[in-house]
């Protein structure tokens, strides 16, 4: 069930930007590759230090960087 969850919070996310040009998208995507390192970092370390639950952490850190991706798509070029 987790895993689930974790495949539709990301699908979510893609789906914030997956309809503008490409080179949105390609931001984007790079944004969310790092959402994704530090989303498994965070869950991992959930898991090790046996402090809260792995799938909120997963969430949190999945969520972390999510206004680049509006930032992404509404800036376009001009964002930094």
């Amino acid at each position: 069930l987790q895993e689930c969850c974790k495949l539709l919070s990301t699908m979510g996310v893609k789906n914030v930007y997956n309809r503008y040009p490409a080179a949105v998208q390609e931001r984007c995507d790079v944004v969310l590759r790092h959402a994704l390192l530090v989303a498994r970092l965070a869950s991992g370390i959930s898991t090790a230090a046996a402090v809260g639950q792995p799938g909120p952490a997963f969430t949190a850190g999945l969520l972390h960087d999510i206004g680049r991706v509006v930032i992404g798509v509404k800036c376009g070029d001009d964002a930094g």
